[in-house]
């Protein structure tokens, strides 16, 4: 059964809110797990593993958050995908279980650039070599919800099976397809895609494909707001990660009557975060642009 609530899987709440955003990238369950084209999609379990192995350096980092902040503020830019990837490679800078060996590293031919990895990292246990690729990413359920092309982004220029797809047929291949420009040889491609579903509000939070653990949340479009009275905060893309404990009253509003743009919220009851959803402005699921392709089959794992 999947959860929206962050109390199974996500860490206790550290004081820096950079430290909490790292324990949530380490600890949160994917989106999508299981082997899927010789790919090792890391599930729920590896997370949580390496949770534990990282803890103590996490509440060290608490203490002394400099060299987070430091990578963090000389990251090539802030706009949350950079920041999540930013996150990853401190992961793995604090791992006992992992060295870092290359972190986008771009595979040139010639004058010609055949792509980019994001990471690769050592595991110690076994010496293996580990092509990585990450993502985060959250998406918008519409209509049959076991079909990953009726899943949007909340701009609508992003669609989960796009996104898939160039996951599963050329990011995690490029060690494999091109081993004589790398210096290290991979020993195995995986892939990690964290995030949040935003369901339908009447909707099963459940589809073929998604891991059960995952997170998800809820969507509403204007005039529709969440039937119950709660207070609200809005949540700006640098708060999309990690559970906001730390909401302040005056910071609480109350729903729009109108929006321009997908805006996130979290349900708050007293200072406990309850649920996450996205206000939609009024004609959102109406500007859904048509499948211009044939979305592929749901992969269960």
């Amino acid at each position: 059964m999947a959860t929206h609530a962050e109390t199974r899987s996500a860490p206790p709440p550290f004081k820096q809110r950079c430290v909490q955003d790292l324990a949530w990238v380490i600890a949160s369950p994917p989106l999508i797990s299981g082997n899927i084209n010789a790919v090792n999609w890391w599930d729920t379990a590896h997370m949580q593993r390496e949770y534990a192995a990282c803890l103590p350096a996490l509440h060290q980092l608490d203490k002394h958050p400099a060299p987070l902040l430091d990578a963090i503020a000389t990251a090539k830019s802030q706009r949350l995908g950079h920041y999540f990837e930013t996150l990853v490679a401190h992961w793995f800078h604090i791992s006992p279980n992992y060295e870092l060996l290359l972190r986008n590293y771009q595979l040139h031919n010639a004058q010609q650039t055949l792509g980019e990895l994001d990471f690769l990292v050592q595991e110690h246990s076994s010496g293996k070599r580990v092509h990585l690729e990450v993502s985060v990413k959250f998406y918008l359920g519409t209509g049959d919800l076991n079909q990953m092309a009726n899943w949007h982004g909340p701009n609508l220029k992003d669609r989960l099976d796009r996104k898939f797809q160039h996951l599963c047929t050329h990011q995690t291949q490029l060690a494999r397809k091109y081993p004589k420009h790398l210096p290290y040889s991979a020993d195995e491609a995986a892939c990690l895609i964290k995030g949040r579903l935003f369901y339908p509000a009447d909707a099963v939070p459940t589809t073929h494909f998604v891991n059960p653990q995952h997170l998800y949340g809820r969507w509403y479009e204007l005039p529709t707001t969440p039937q119950r009275t709660s207070s609200y905060l809005c949540l700006g893309k640098q708060r999309w990660l990690a559970t906001v404990h730390d909401a302040a009253e005056a910071a609480l509003v109350t729903l729009p009557a109108k929006l321009d743009t997908a805006t996130l919220y979290a349900n708050y009851s007293g200072q406990t975060e309850r649920e996450r959803f996205f206000l939609l402005p009024a004609g959102w699921k109406a500007r859904i642009p048509s499948n211009t392709s044939t979305p592929p089959a749901a992969n269960k794992p």
